[in-house]
């Protein structure tokens, strides 16, 4: 991975933009990227964009794949709660926000 957060970001806008060009990856591989991503220590926009394309993983892939990387909710589920506090927002609003525009593709 990048040393530049900004890379990072933009790596993760694009998964989460077409979804499709991870899905043929190994599954444990992708959900490690993500979980990098949401972890991400130097960069709260790299963490929303790894949880838009943690998002959109998980709705385009199928089945078996979701239930394999179902572990990335807890990290999704916690960086919506840390994102939350840190800017005083709803974490339902954001989870919902990052679906819907998945959707919306």
């Amino acid at each position: 991975m990048s040393q530049d957060p900004k890379h990072r970001e933009s790596a993760f806008r694009i998964f989460a933009s077409v979804p499709q060009l991870i899905l043929d990856q190994k599954t444990e591989e992708v959900a490690g990227v993500m979980e990098r991503g949401l972890k991400d220590p130097q960069s709260v926009d790299v963490q929303l964009a790894a949880l838009k394309a943690s998002a959109a993983f998980l709705t385009t892939a199928d089945k078996e794949t979701q239930v394999e990387a179902s572990h990335l909710m807890s990290s999704m589920l916690g960086v919506s709660y840390s994102l939350c506090k840190q800017f005083v927002l709803d974490p339902i609003h954001i989870i919902r926000q990052c679906l819907l525009s998945t959707r919306q593709r």
